[in-house]
């Protein structure tokens, strides 16, 4: 997870913020998910920005689990990998995208459902 004051550099007070959360890897890997997305939503809050909704998707890369979402407001903090960061700004243009994680390489799950970096990006 970015720091939140990285993330919080990227909003204004007067944003009307919506949360967007990876409820397949993201979770997995404890950056992601309903409790985390939860926990930023307070730590926004608590410093006076307006978050307005909180979206679980289980797949937010993927264009089509994003068809039947609505996004309020005029930006999004998304906290999944830079491929949801760039399905999110495709779908929703005239919203301002945050990443709130940084992607920090290509994983896979072994059969315990523990998620190992097979690819770091640089």
């Amino acid at each position: 997870m970015k720091p939140l004051d990285s993330i919080k550099n990227n909003l204004e007070k007067g944003d009307k913020i919506s949360l967007v959360s990876c409820n397949t890897c993201a979770r997995k890997c404890e950056t992601g998910g309903k409790e985390v997305m939860s926990e930023l939503a307070e730590k926004l809050k608590s410093s006076g920005y307006n978050v307005i909704a909180e979206t679980l998707v289980s797949m937010p890369c993927g264009l089509k689990q994003l068809d039947e979402i609505i996004l309020e407001g005029n930006a999004a903090v998304v906290l999944g990998c830079d491929a949801s960061v760039k399905a999110i700004s495709t779908l929703f243009p005239e919203v301002k995208v945050i990443p709130a994680l940084d992607t920090v390489g290509l994983g896979a799950w072994d059969e315990n459902g523990k998620v190992t970096i097979i690819r770091k990006f640089n």
